[in-house]
């Protein structure tokens, strides 16, 4: 998506599995940035990554202005598929902390409406922050049998779902799972989606992503702490 960036368009990803939000170094450049001490993440693999950080960066996205916030210096085009189009950032769910934000991912759409919707299922959700309070991202349950298995909510992958091994294990799917595995999605007691389904080695329970949620459209409440889904 286009986010406006020191008064210029830059092509963003919206990633939702981000944590916080990125500005590759040219940008920060641009931005006028003093870049501060350094931060340290994980991504879903375990893998770390250390890279700077710029204090007080503002964003805007169709005209709304975020709050001066903390974001990540770093070229995350190095961690992306070589066949993606060059990215100048990711715009995560730390950039709107505080605020109700709508993503109709089958209309490609970003909403910021502080209203509660009246149309769309809540759902039970955690809200991790790491990277120092630095980072947010939201996790959904999907019961299966006794165990509630809590997926983060992606919009950054194309997979449909990543299970962590262990977690695959214990709902009865091979390891590791083959190219045509499929598993009943039940989140939070919604209808049941038949979905593919990926193992691997995680840091937490799954991993929810486009190829599942493509059709979906989900808000998140970042004020109190809650999500709703809007599935066909």
């Amino acid at each position: 998506m286009t986010v406006d960036v020191a008064g210029a368009p830059r092509r963003f990803l919206v990633d939702t599995g981000g944590g916080m939000t990125v500005f590759a170094p040219d940008v920060a450049a641009e931005a006028g940035c003093i870049l501060g001490g350094p931060l340290t993440g994980f991504r879903m693999s375990g893998e770390r990554i250390d890279a700077p950080r710029c204090e007080g960066a503002t964003v805007s996205v169709a005209g709304w202005v975020s709050r001066p916030h903390t974001v990540m210096v770093l070229d995350i085009n190095k961690l992306l598929p070589p066949d993606w189009p060059r990215l100048d950032g990711l715009i995560s769910l730390s950039s709107f902390d505080g605020h109700v934000v709508t993503l109709d991912l089958p209309g490609r759409r970003l909403v910021l409406d502080d209203s509660v919707p009246r149309d769309a299922r809540s759902v039970r959700v955690r809200f991790e922050r790491s990277v120092t309070g630095l980072a947010l991202v939201a996790f959904v349950a999907t019961r299966h049998g006794d165990t509630d298995v809590w997926l983060e909510v992606d919009t950054g992958s194309t997979s449909a779902l990543i299970l962590n091994e262990p977690i695959a294990a214990m709902v009865g799917l091979a390891i590791p799972a083959g190219p045509n595995a499929r598993i009943e999605l039940r989140v939070d007691g919604g209808a049941p989606v038949q979905t593919p389904v990926e193992t691997s080695r995680l840091i937490f329970d799954g991993n929810l992503g486009l190829g599942t949620m493509g059709s979906w459209v989900v808000i998140f409440d970042l004020e109190k702490e809650r999500v709703w889904i809007r599935t066909p």
